[in-house]
């Protein structure tokens, strides 16, 4: 098993903020990385959900319990979505095998007012967290992040919010990761 030190960032990895990181937007976050290229990197925060429902963004559609995500600072008005419906892979990108972003929003709009609608399927956010070039690699030798790849139940779950995703992927590392799991968010608190 490879380091988190030793694993690059790419499309469908992780990234997992470091215990004491400060700022604000990102502290114990866990990021899937939708697109990583040398021009730009984009993901969303997987575990910072908001009080928002998708039936409070649309009057049209009715389901309820849907809950919407804080993908990011950057552009907090817009809605972005992943999900594992084979059905809208056409106009979706693949960050990983079996886990698409994007797709005909319409036909899922569709879906959802004719009760054809699997939320388990789906994660919706507003915003994104988004990298200039050369950023995120910086911030990486700075070690504000660790990088690791995530299974597609942990990146859909509507239940791994706050820490608890966080904690999770922390253990997984193992070793000196496992323990900084369970520390506190600030070091004088121990």
């Amino acid at each position: 098993m490879k380091r988190p030190s030793e694993i690059k960032p790419a499309k469908g990895k992780v990234l997992i903020s470091e215990p004491f990181l400060p700022d604000l937007n990102f502290s114990r976050s866990v990021i899937l990385l939708a697109e990583h290229s040398e021009t730009a990197t984009l993901g969303f925060v997987l575990n910072q959900s908001t009080d928002l429902f998708l039936h409070d963004l649309f009057e049209d559609i009715d389901v309820q319990k849907v809950r919407i995500f804080k993908g990011g600072p950057v552009q907090l008005n817009s809605l972005h979505f992943i999900h594992c419906d084979e059905t809208l892979r056409e106009d979706a990108q693949e960050i990983m095998p079996g886990l698409y972003w994007g797709g005909d929003f319409e036909l899922l709009k569709d879906r959802m007012t004719t009760g054809v609608f699997n939320p388990e399927l789906y994660k919706f956010f507003m915003g994104y967290s988004g990298w200039s070039p050369g950023q995120l690699e910086h911030e990486i030798e700075e070690d504000s992040w660790l990088i690791s790849g995530i299974t597609l139940a942990d990146a859909l779950s509507q239940t791994n919010s706050g820490n608890d995703l966080w904690k999770k992927t922390m253990t997984a590392l193992g070793g000196e990761y496992a323990l900084l799991a369970n520390s506190p968010l600030n070091p004088l608190w121990n």
